[in-house]
C-alpha cells in the first residue's frame, strides 16, 4: 500500500508538472541594456542580457548617418520616443547580433520600418517598405528562419514574428530590398528576441527524469 501511494504521489506531480508547462508555456522579451557609449557613426554596439555573462554584441555593415539610426532608445534617449530606432537599414547591408552563450530563443519579432521626420507626412511618404531574411545560427549550422516584409505605413504589415524554439549563439538579418532604394532614412523600428518565461525543453527532460528517478528509488525500496 506505500509502495502504491508513492507511486500514486509521483505520478501527480508529473502530471501537475506537464499542466503547469501547458499553462505557463509563454515566453518573455530579453531586456538589453547597452554597455557604455554608442556614437552615431559607431557599426556596433556591446549590450548585456541577464543570465548571461559577456556582451551581446551588434553589428552592421553601414553605419548610421542620422540621428533616426540611432539603436534603440537605449541608446539615444534625449532623441524622444519618435526615434527608437534600430541599426540602419540599407542596400546592401546585415544587421548582426551575436550571443557569448548558447541562449534558448523561442521567436523574433521584427516591426515596420521608419519614416524620417522629413519624409513621414504628405504624398511623398508613400509606400515604403523593406525586405530581409533571418538567419540564426544553432550548434555551429545556419538556419533559415524565414523572409521577412515590412511596411511603414503599414500597407502590408507592420511586424513579422517569426517561431526560432532553439539555442542560438547568432542572429542576422540580411537585407535584399528597400523602396524606394533612393532613401537612406529607413530603419528596423523595433527588434523584440524572446526566450521562455518557463523552462526550455531541456530543463524540463531534467525535470522529469529527476521525478522519474525518484520513482524508480522508491519502487526499489
Amino acid at each position: 500500500m506505500k509502495r502504491m501511494l508513492c507511486i500514486a504521489a509521483c505520478v501527480i506531480a508529473i502530471i501537475s508538472f506537464c499542466c503547469i508547462m501547458g499553462v505557463n508555456a509563454s515566453d518573455t522579451k530579453l531586456d538589453f541594456t547597452v554597455v557604455g557609449t554608442v556614437n552615431m557613426a559607431d557599426q556596433t554596439m556591446n549590450t548585456t542580457i541577464p543570465g548571461v555573462t559577456g556582451y551581446v554584441v551588434w553589428s552592421t555593415n553601414k553605419s548610421p548617418s542620422h540621428p533616426y539610426h540611432k539603436i534603440d532608445g537605449l541608446v539615444a534617449p534625449g532623441y524622444g520616443p519618435s526615434n527608437p530606432y534600430w541599426l540602419v537599414v540599407g542596400m546592401p547591408a546585415y544587421l548582426r547580433i551575436v550571443f557569448p552563450e548558447p541562449v534558448y530563443i523561442t521567436r523574433i519579432v521584427t516591426y515596420n520600418i521608419a519614416l524620417t521626420t522629413a519624409w513621414g507626412t504628405g504624398p511623398e511618404a508613400g509606400d515604403r517598405w523593406s525586405e530581409s531574411s533571418l538567419w540564426v545560427t544553432s550548434g555551429g549550422t545556419d538556419y533559415d528562419i524565414g523572409d521577412i516584409r515590412v511596411d511603414a505605413n503599414p500597407a502590408i504589415t507592420d511586424n513579422a514574428d517569426l517561431a526560432v524554439n532553439r539555442y542560438v549563439t547568432e542572429i542576422e538579418y540580411i537585407f535584399e530590398n528597400i523602396t524606394p532604394p533612393d532613401y537612406n532614412y529607413f530603419a528596423i523600428n523595433r527588434i523584440e528576441i524572446y526566450t521562455p518565461a518557463i523552462p526550455e525543453p531541456a530543463t524540463a527532460a531534467l525535470v522529469l527524469a529527476g521525478i522519474a528517478g525518484l520513482v524508480r528509488r522508491r519502487l526499489i525500496r
